[in-house]
């Protein structure tokens, strides 16, 4: 926020977006935004949403297109703070995550979800959340392909509970590209890969106090390469439960 423009300091309250092409730029929400129409845009805004999703794109009308740039969501505790559902073409770039449960939570047809260069902090919850960044294909067959590239991802505060970064669950049949971001502490297995989900995992750093690097019960392919953690260390099949399964392959920085 601020950018790309001013910061925004004209405030409105919860917005539905139901134009095709309808952009959404240089305002304070205090409330939620609805997401019902094709090829939106939303940039230099901040959303301080009290609802459970900020901003939810899930209506049987949308079909493509949503690019969210350069804004700051903020999120209570429960939230999800993306909602999508049988949309594809979207993009989430340059944005402050703050707060908030899952960061996406997303089912159907995705196409291509591309998620980059986000700075995610400071999520929201207790001994009792149940927090993922992206939880994928919790209650239908979920396909097409996600790129998580170039974010950073703080470490969860104390007192939450089970968090992973990824959680391709029971209907996932997604390939999940997870390339160049810095990775705190994330749960037990940081990215989990169930049903038919598949993960390319390159080139990221991973905080050294991670439990495991991923967690693969689904078969696969699955490929890693040139990740690092933080003292510099390399990852190895032996941080990843699943890691010598034969549907997993490795390389080097070359």
């Amino acid at each position: 926020v601020g950018v790309i423009g001013p910061t925004p300091t004209t405030r409105v309250g919860s917005q539905t977006l139901d134009d095709d092409g309808a952009l959404l730029e240089n305002v304070i929400v205090d409330g939620c935004v609805t997401v019902t129409a094709d090829n939106v845009t939303i940039r230099n805004v901040v959303i301080n949403c009290g609802g459970y999703y900020p901003i939810k794109a899930n209506e049987p009308g949308v079909q493509s297109g949503l690019d969210i740039h350069y804004s700051q969501i903020n999120g209570l505790i429960d939230t999800k703070l993306f909602l999508l559902n049988d949309i594809t073409d979207v993009m989430i770039a340059n944005n402050e995550l703050v707060g908030g449960d899952d960061t996406v939570f997303a089912d159907g047809e995705l196409g291509d979800l591309i998620f980059t260069r986000n700075y995610r902090h400071d999520p929201l919850g207790d001994s009792t959340t149940h927090l993922d960044g992206f939880q994928l294909g919790e209650f239908e067959v979920t396909t097409g392909g996600v790129m998580i590239s170039f974010n950073y991802f703080d470490e969860i505060p104390d007192g939450i509970g089970v968090t992973d970064l990824v959680f391709a669950t029971n209907h996932s049949e997604m390939h999940i590209n997870v390339i160049g971001n810095y990775i705190a502490e994330h749960g037990w297995y940081t990215l989990r890969a169930y049903n038919e989900a598949t993960l390319t995992v390159l080139g990221n750093t991973f905080a050294s106090s991670v439990n495991w690097v991923a967690l693969l019960n689904s078969p696969g392919p699955h490929h890693f390469g040139c990740n690092f953690f933080t003292d510099g260390t390399p990852v190895t099949p032996a941080d990843i439960a699943g890691g010598d399964n034969p549907g997993v392959t490795y390389g080097d920085c070359g």
